[in-house]
């Protein structure tokens, strides 16, 4: 016998904003964890690679630190106040 009706669930509002799965947590432990153990090992191997190889895994690191690239959007009164304030000249002067 089913405890739900058919179309029905426990939980109508489904899991919460933001909510991790337990395999998720987990798997970020067990990376924390690896990453602490093999840090000297991996440091090692980074400095044996080939300049051009250190150069590609250092970029991809950085993806996981650095913020990612917005679209700058100007609009076309900032761009003449910049004008004006480190060339001053509007930009009809041009």
């Amino acid at each position: 016998m089913a405890k739900f009706k058919k179309g029905e669930c426990g939980n109508p509002s489904g899991r919460p904003k933001g909510a991790q799965s337990k395999e998720k947590i987990d798997l970020r432990m067990w990376i924390n964890k690896f990453t602490e153990e093999n840090s000297a090992q991996v440091e090692k191997d980074f400095k044996d690679l080939k300049p051009a190889e250190r150069c590609m895994l250092y970029v991809k690191l950085l993806e996981y630190v650095l913020p990612k690239k917005r679209e700058d959007v100007v609009v076309i009164s900032e761009r003449e106040k910049f004008l004006k304030k480190f060339f001053g000249r509007d930009e009809q002067e041009e």
